[in-house]
């Protein structure tokens, strides 16, 4: 296998780390998502090369490198991996030729991270997103409502060669659940993780959603990044003024301790919500067919139950076929949940004998038999657009609502 990683997050290490167990594994990456991860990757015993960016080495270099490391390597399986790697699995088709059988994975589209820029059909991003479809021989989507959403989205037929892929994390970071923080007061705590917002009408500024919990009885603890550009003062003021808040820092270098599970399964649930209506940095079209990672830090790592609305598609399908979690419709809905010991103790329970169904050691094994299994012949165009004829251009800053995962 080749993987080709468009920019190389931290997250990509245990994910790779899996695939090799699975597979003889060559990584290629082009940009850094996350300055350093590549290059720990590398110390950590992978073998990989850059192949570097339009903007910095040029699309002739890239071109170059790729096609070097394709004809080295000489792969069977190229997996591309998110994200903005649409441009990367063309030229790939491009460099490596029919026979190689080619593995897109996504899980941010780009027609619904951009749909504020006029992304319909026949924009550059609809055209990129179909062309790299159409020249993949197989696809995994981070969940079911994705995949039905690109189907609805380029009029395609993606069930026979597609895998369900949800996010994980490495075995090594699922610990034994800590003693529970209810158990000493009898009340129901709730965890916020990931990313917040500092400012009010943007969609992670998570206020007055603290608010509302608290008002619902619930005593509420978040783990926010503490990120350059943005400010938690609103969260650590909010918890001076509010008794039932809880501000806490977020656990560093989760990828290879039980750090973050000890902490998280302390909690009862764990809380994906946003506010959906805001005006500004609004992720509710991809949310709503998506699989937020903070979902999966509370199921993986805490083995604690997510409460989210109905609007989370790739969230409650996780929910329902697991019955790891809770869906509402209404802030009074997760009153009446927290008041339910019983409900949270069944539904906890499940979600610790689920957790490794969100490893990357378990998905890497799923995508080998996957790979392995007959594959239906690639259909290029589908009467639809013919992916040759898209101007392959590598452009990894593309001006997209970016975030980073959640841990």
């Amino acid at each position: 296998m080749l993987a080709v990683v468009s920019r190389f997050k931290w997250i990509h290490i245990s994910y790779l780390a899996a695939l090799s167990q699975q597979f003889d594994l060559l990584f290629v990456w082009a940009g850094d998502g996350h300055a350093g991860a590549a290059q720990r990757a590398l110390a950590e015993g992978l073998r990989g090369m850059a192949v570097g960016t339009a903007n910095d080495d040029g699309i002739t270099n890239v071109r170059r490198r790729l096609r070097d490391a394709v004809a080295a390597w000489q792969p069977n399986i190229v997996h591309v991996m998110y994200y903005h790697h649409e441009e990367l699995t063309l030229l790939v088709r491009e460099l490596a030729g029919d026979g190689v059988v080619i593995l897109h994975e996504c899980r941010d589209p780009l027609t619904a991270f951009s749909a504020a820029r006029r992304a319909g059909p026949g924009s550059r991003y609809w055209q990129l997103e179909r062309a790299a479809l159409e020249a993949s021989n197989a696809q995994s989507f981070v969940s079911e409502a994705l995949r039905v959403y690109m189907e609805r989205t380029h009029g395609l037929d993606l069930r026979a060669n597609s895998l369900i892929v949800p996010q994980a994390f490495a075995r090594c970071v699922v610990g034994p659940p800590s003693p529970k923080l209810s158990s000493r007061d009898g009340r129901t705590h709730i965890a916020l993780v990931g990313t917040a917002d500092d400012q009010p009408d943007h969609g992670r500024w998570y206020v007055d959603i603290i608010r509302r919990l608290v008002g619902l009885g619930l005593v509420v603890h978040s783990h926010f990044h503490d990120l350059e550009g943005v400010s938690l003062e609103p969260y650590r003021e909010l918890a001076g003024r509010l008794e039932d808040y809880h501000f806490h820092v977020a656990i560093k270098d989760d990828r290879t301790s039980p750090a973050l599970s000890s902490v998280i399964s302390r909690y009862d649930l764990m809380g994906v919500f946003h506010e959906l209506e805001a005006s500004h940095r609004n992720e509710s079209a991809c949310l709503a067919v998506c699989l937020p990672c903070k979902a999966v830090c509370g199921w993986l790592h805490g083995g604690i139950p997510a409460v989210c609305f109905s609007h989370y598609a790739g969230v409650v399908e996780r929910i329902a076929k697991l019955g790891i979690g809770f869906v509402i419709e209404a802030w009074e809905d997760l009153g009446r949940i927290a008041s339910d010991r019983p409900a949270i103790d069944r539904a906890t329970q499940r979600c610790l004998e689920s957790r490794d169904t969100f490893t990357t050691e378990h998905n890497a094994e799923r995508i080998r038999r996957f790979v392995q299994a007959p594959l239906s012949p690639r259909r290029k165009g589908d009467g639809g657009l013919d992916p040759s004829s898209v101007d392959v251009r590598l452009e990894p800053k593309l001006e997209l609502h970016e975030a980073p995962e959640s841990v």
